[in-house]
């Protein structure tokens, strides 16, 4: 049942939010808070950065030169705006002289777009501009959410709201430059969020975290470990260390995580007797999956002085071949752009990070459950993104050799 925008309006006030008057925008402009438009027929929500001049005069998303452009696209996909989508953009108020809003006025003004989301229960978001990908992104995933090169284009999944969310290019920017090529991407882009928007991403979206099982008895790890070695399987498997490089005097991991077939995932602190068990399923002929393999690889080498044998994947190595952009292929934005997870990182990052001149981290200073979380979560994230990755690289079945 779609959501009528009347009665929305009549039931909240957009200028109620308690951040809406602190950038001030709204003192200078003649529609201050500019309500979302639209009938939403196809359940599309399309956000663009701030009104214009002639938004501003309208009291009207998309009404300008740019609003023409974006317009006259949909419509070769057979999407009439006014009747198939809602209007808005992250920043309600015009900014003088049509300037870029600021990151304080960006911030101010989410709470208006969250609200708008949660209200009108879009099924797919297409976010037009930085800005707007600053302002969504920037609260679902992590603030700095760098260069828009890395987000046109994705598709992403998201858990929470449940929506899809196809950022792109701003309709003023491809004005502006007058790039066939940049124009083509653009309606490759809205074309994606078309093919997906029909339904929600999710039934039910999935709680990666339950999913983990955490094991703080070296014996019962162990034990579950042995089980596998036995079997012809294939897994994800990641260390968490105390420094990078394992040649270092106090080099040592302090827990390990394996996700079996993406069914089961263990994670279990590091002591002789997981470790004596984990070596046996490493070297046994069971197919292996890293996000950052060289980073395993190492240290296995360093530990049990020998190479590992049947890699199969590398996540990052995957993420690179799919964009090239910087940072698109760290697991964390792998997992938010694939499967909706947000920085699970975030409440460790700190620790890990080697902080002054210091070449060691502070891992041991993270809780016991809140380690072995992260640590499960990016194995069982890492089997997921390699599922996901082979599919999109049109990745044959992998058979081995001989």
């Amino acid at each position: 049942m779609l959501f009528s925008l009347s009665e929305y309006r009549n039931r909240q006030s957009f200028i109620s939010s308690p951040k809406c008057g602190l950038c001030r925008l709204c003192t200078g402009c003649k529609s201050p808070s500019m309500p979302p438009k639209g009938e939403g027929r196809k359940k599309i929500l399309l956000v663009g950065e701030a009104p214009g001049e002639r938004e501003d005069e309208l009291n009207e998303p998309f009404v300008g030169e740019s609003g023409k452009f974006l317009r006259e696209i949909l419509h070769t996909f057979g999407i009439r705006m006014e009747r198939d989508c809602w209007k808005t953009n992250a920043v309600l108020c015009r900014p003088p002289e049509n300037r870029t809003p600021t990151e304080k006025e960006i911030l101010s003004c989410r709470p208006n777009l969250l609200k708008t989301i949660q209200e009108l229960n879009p099924n797919g978001i297409l976010l037009l501009g930085a800005v707007s990908i600053k302002s969504l992104i920037g609260h679902l995933f992590r603030e700095k959410v760098g260069n828009i090169g890395i987000w046109a284009g994705q598709v992403i999944p998201n858990q929470n709201p449940n929506v899809w969310i196809v950022p792109t290019y701003h309709p003023s920017y491809l004005l502006r430059i007058q790039n066939e090529a940049a124009i083509v991407l653009f309606q490759k882009h809205i074309r994606k969020l078309l093919d997906v928007c029909q339904n929600k991403p999710w039934e039910n979206p999935p709680n990666f975290s339950e999913q983990v099982e955490r094991i703080y008895s070296p014996s019962e790890a162990a034990k579950r470990i042995q089980v596998w070695c036995g079997k012809k399987g294939r897994f994800a498997f990641d260390f968490e260390t105390n420094t990078l490089k394992p040649e270092r005097e106090k080099a040592a991991v302090l827990s390990c995580s394996v996700c079996w077939w993406g069914r089961e995932t263990i994670a279990f602190h590091w002591t002789e007797e997981t470790k004596e068990a984990v070596e046996a399923l490493l070297y046994s002929d069971s197919e292996k999956i890293a996000a950052n393999l060289k980073f395993e690889e190492r240290w296995c080498r360093h530990i049990f002085g020998k190479p590992v044998p049947n890699w199969i994947w590398d996540t990052m190595l995957a993420g690179h071949m799919l964009c090239n952009e910087r940072g698109a292929a760290g697991l964390e934005f792998q997992s938010f752009v694939h499967l909706g997870v947000p920085d699970y990182s975030a409440s460790v990052e700190k620790y890990l990070e080697c902080s002054g001149k210091s070449e060691y981290n502070q891992i041991k200073k993270i809780p016991a459950d809140e380690l072995l979380l992260y640590n499960g979560l990016d194995s069982l994230l890492t089997y997921k993104i390699f599922q996901i990755q082979k599919k999109l690289l049109n990745h044959p079945p992998y058979v081995k050799a001989g």
